[in-house]
């Protein structure tokens, strides 16, 4: 049964989602605030309330959220999550009409999002590989960066859309989009572990964190990550920005994206553990930046050697 909400809204296009973690929450309430009608399959009473006081249309299936939208869009964990949105039973494509439009912004690789455009494309229905960098700022405040992979006219179609998010760009054929995502995750996994590293080293030195911080916005080692993750370590703040474990999950790909290509991914395997360690052994360590704080304060330690800052030095908080 279909359940409509009760308030009065502004007519939009019909557009189905799917996903609401911490990226697609205040991705479909942008949607939802441009006046697009939103079509949804809640798996919780919370889910369903929160999706209602956004004014979306709720339906007993997948099948059915894909049967009443013209274009579907998808952003889940990995790869296992994608194919059952899309292929499973009563999946997405069971229900979508031909000619409408599938949108997958998750993080996946490229054979993923190539097997199910090929059962989409069975059924007439296009479909588009949009993952998505900005982490969750960036998709509040609509300015992500989505990497669009796919037939020329879907991606157009759908564009509208899209720009309430942020700014597309365009890759090349559907796969094409994962292949840049990826791309994109080789510089950030890297330079966040760098920065990781940083912190841990000035940490164990007995360096001045603020002043570290001051003076590395002043020479070339400067950037947005550095400018956004530090503060957030200064802060004892753990949670805010991207998982930890996402970031190991998008390693994991990233490794053996590198093998295929025939590029060592040693250095990549390695950078993986230590995220994938942080997210498993410090659960209240859960974002990125908390691998600064782990290498710093575990029990290697030099004794005597403690983190200062220009103010108060940072508390013990979670770390174990």
């Amino acid at each position: 049964m279909t359940t409509a909400p009760d308030r009065q809204r502004s007519v939009g296009r019909d557009i189905g989602w799917v996903g609401f973690g911490a990226m697609g929450w205040p991705m479909v309430e942008r949607i939802a605030g441009a006046g697009h009608v939103v079509h949804v399959h809640p798996r919780t009473r919370e889910q369903a309330e929160r999706l209602h006081g956004l004014g979306a249309v709720a339906h007993e299936s997948l099948a059915a959220v894909g049967q009443a939208s013209e274009a579907v869009f998808s952003i889940v964990p990995g790869p296992q999550e994608v194919h059952e949105v899309w292929c499973g039973t009563n999946g997405l494509l069971t229900g979508m009409r031909p000619g409408s439009i599938g949108i997958e912004m998750s993080t996946t690789g490229p054979e993923s999002v190539e097997d199910v455009a090929a059962q989409a494309d069975l059924r007439g229905i296009a479909l588009v590989d949009a993952p998505v960098s900005g982490g969750v700022t960036g998709a509040a405040r609509g300015t992500l960066a989505m990497f669009a992979g796919g037939a020329d006219a879907a991606v157009t179609s759908a564009q509208d859309v899209l720009e309430v998010l942020g700014t597309v760009y365009r890759t090349g054929a559907v796969g094409s989009g994962q292949v840049m995502k990826l791309v994109n995750q080789a510089l950030v996994g890297a330079n966040t572990y760098g920065l990781c590293l940083g912190w841990a080293l000035a940490a164990r030195h007995g360096l001045d964190l603020q002043q570290t911080f001051r003076a590395l916005t002043g020479g070339a080692a400067d950037g947005r990550l550095l400018r956004l993750e530090w503060p957030w370590l200064l802060e004892d703040d753990h949670t805010s920005g991207f998982a930890a474990s996402h970031m190991a999950k998008d390693l994991r790909l990233l490794s053996r994206f590198c093998a295929d290509a025939r590029l060592d991914p040693h250095i990549v395997d390695e950078i993986c553990t230590a995220f994938a360690t942080v997210a498993s052994t410090h659960p209240t360590l859960t974002a990125t930046q908390a691998l600064g704080s782990a290498l710093a304060r575990s029990d290697t330690t030099p004794a005597g050697v403690r983190p200062q800052t220009s103010d108060a030095a940072p508390t013990e908080g979670s770390f174990s």
